[in-house]
């Protein structure tokens, strides 16, 4: 996969991740200061985001309806990037700077201006919400304090439940989703997909089933439904710490 300032990589897994990893981040230990190069079919680099490895195989190409949404989004944030002011471009790397990503090793690191913009112009279009031309001056909103999965597909009971409830005016909740075949599998990052978002002020418990099942397909009995929640800011499109749950696919 070829490697650019790893915008593109970043937002696509945000937005559309597949089912499959072909890229791998590794933390080097005290043998192995750093790897680069090829050996077989397999490449060790480093990017903005640290050191990885990648297997050189012919790239999938999604045509779903949310793909193509995703990479329209990035095109269209990549756009208006170009047309931000200087000044209004140092003020996203001045925010990136100042609050740096977790990969999935727990590791932080810095995005680049741009690439924090357009996590930001992404979750906006998402929401239905206008884009922010400056990063916002707030924190970002306070997490969910507990969370629980019920999927009952049965009585129609696939919902969440949480607390504090109702969430603020401004406050939504979004949600990714994930289902494995297999109660063993629980280690589900690279499969969770952006799946709902909720009203603002949402009360719980509250129903996903629709939305899950839109988004990744009609659940069977002996499944497990994985979801990751997070508190979104409809006005500052910040996210917060998300919370996991999971359930078994139920029917009574």
């Amino acid at each position: 996969m070829r490697q650019h300032d790893g915008t593109t990589e970043l937002m696509r897994r945000m937005i559309e991740p597949e089912p499959f990893v072909r890229n791998l981040i590794f933390t080097p230990g005290a043998a192995v200061g750093a790897l680069s190069g090829s050996l077989g079919g397999t490449t060790w680099s480093r990017n903005r985001g640290g050191p990885y490895m990648r297997v050189r195989a012919v790239p999938v190409t999604s045509t779903t309806e949310f793909s193509q949404n995703a990479k329209a989004r990035l095109a269209t944030a990549s756009q208006v990037w170009q047309t931000l002011s200087a000044g209004q471009r140092l003020s996203w790397k001045q925010y990136a700077d100042a609050n740096p990503a977790t990969n999935a090793l727990g590791n932080q690191i810095i995005l680049s201006g741009s690439q924090i913009h357009a996590r930001s112009y992404i979750r906006a279009s998402i929401a239905a919400q206008t884009p922010l031309v400056v990063p916002p001056i707030v924190s970002a909103p306070t997490g969910l304090l507990t969370l629980s999965l019920v999927a009952d597909v049965g009585a129609g009971d696939v919902e969440i439940t949480f607390t504090d409830t109702p969430l603020a005016a401004a406050d939504r909740l979004w949600i990714k989703a994930a289902v494995t075949s297999s109660a063993g599998i629980v280690y589900v990052q690279n499969l969770l997909r952006q799946t709902a978002l909720s009203a603002v002020a949402a009360i719980s418990p509250l129903s996903i089933q629709t939305e899950v099942e839109a988004r990744i397909g009609v659940l069977t009995v002996g499944q497990t439904l994985h979801v990751e929640v997070a508190v979104f800011s409809n006005t500052t499109m910040q996210l917060s710490q998300p919370l996991k749950a999971t359930a078994l696919v139920t029917t009574t």
